[in-house]
């Protein structure tokens, strides 16, 4: 699975009240960094396989990765479930560490657990 780095991908935003709608190309959308964890983005704020977070919209998942710069790793390892000797406890605490995050966390907090 990857992303289709095509210059002719095209996104379009519909406008809102006075907001008109744009258009922007897909590579100037989100930074070079972020462009490659699209997917896991995607399925981590609610696509159509998948529940959502309370509270946390699509552009607060995207904002995490780019403010947190020490989660590019963190997310990469979601890639690691696609590989069958992947160790499940090793995708579980990405993702628990990408959540704490996400909630607002500071560094010291660890856990899910800790954070409630």
């Amino acid at each position: 699975m990857g992303l289709n780095t095509s210059p002719n991908v095209y996104l379009l935003k519909p406008g809102k009240g006075k907001a008109p709608q744009m258009l922007y190309q897909s590579q100037s959308a989100v930074k070079q960094n972020i462009a490659k964890h699209m997917m896991f983005l995607h399925a981590m704020s609610r696509c159509d396989s998948t529940s959502y977070l309370y509270i946390q919209g699509k552009t607060k998942f995207l904002n995490t990765v780019s403010n947190y710069p020490d989660l590019e790793e963190t997310v990469g390892k979601f890639w690691e479930f696609w590989d069958p000797l992947a160790q499940p406890t090793a995708i579980a605490a990405a993702g628990e560490k990408f959540l704490v995050a996400l909630y607002g966390a500071n560094h010291l907090t660890t856990s899910l657990n800790a954070l409630r």
